[in-house]
């Protein structure tokens, strides 16, 4: 039986799958654009997002916040899809096992911090339809094809298969 929470993690990883696809094709230039209001560059959006689901999915593994990375070179959308479909997979593993009102407790940034987990699995949700709009709008606003990445879209994806 699909749940609520199967649709919900299932249409953030469509969503942001989709996206990562519709901006593949983008020159690199492209990935560079951005608009007053949004995050930054396409790139960088899109990085930053993928990134977010990762450290979301080991805080709730791990039960601590791991290191930033060090800044390295520019991972390609393609590498981005495959750590992000990752990322979802994981996140709805951890919101479908019925641990979501668990406490997590630990120190990030030097500074202790104390949340339930439902926090982190509602950020992931959130967090992602933010930098998806964003990226859409930057998209746009430069005058290139927008994906349709609502829970309507969603459905129909849903009802073709």
């Amino acid at each position: 039986m699909t749940t609520l929470i199967d649709r919900i993690y299932g249409h953030d990883r469509w969503a942001s799958l989709a996206l990562l696809d519709a901006c593949a094709s983008l020159a690199p230039g492209q990935l560079q654009l951005t608009t007053p209001g949004t995050y930054g560059a396409i790139h960088a959006t899109l990085e930053h997002l993928v990134g977010a689901h990762e450290r979301y999915l080991a805080v709730l593994e791990t039960g601590g916040f791991p290191p930033r990375p060090p800044q390295g070179p520019p991972a390609s959308v393609a590498d981005l899809r495959q750590r992000l479909a990752r990322a979802c997979d994981g996140l709805a593993a951890v919101a479908a096992s019925g641990h979501a009102g668990r406490i997590i407790e630990g120190v990030r940034d030097g500074e202790p911090f104390r949340l339930g987990a439902w926090v982190l699995l509602a950020q992931a949700i959130e967090h992602g339809n933010e930098h998806r709009t964003q990226v859409c709008a930057i998209l746009g606003a430069h005058g290139l094809p927008v994906p349709d990445l609502d829970v309507w879209a969603y459905d129909d994806a849903l009802q073709a298969e």
